[in-house]
């Protein structure tokens, strides 16, 4: 797992108080039981942590952490700043 991965895995873990390693990449984000505001907090939190912003666009297409992890790391190649 490589440190954005792990970044938004622990953040995202944080949040809805679950064990990081239960946490893959093919997880679908509201079967864990998280709320649209607590993705958005997630989000957040990232953002502030990378000093980016992601698209608006973009976060209606997020549906597992894969999809975040991909989103974060587009927006860190873009060159987004928050």
């Amino acid at each position: 797992m490589d440190d954005l991965t792990r970044l938004i895995v622990t953040t995202l873990a944080s949040v809805l108080h679950r064990d990081p390693g239960e946490l893959r990449l093919d997880r679908e984000i509201f079967e864990l039981g998280a709320t649209s505001r607590e993705l958005l907090l997630v989000l957040f939190k990232i953002e502030q942590e990378l000093g980016i912003c992601l698209p608006d666009d973009r976060l209606s297409t997020l549906s597992t952490i894969g999809d975040v992890v991909e989103a974060v790391r587009s927006a860190q190649v873009s060159g987004e700043p928050a």
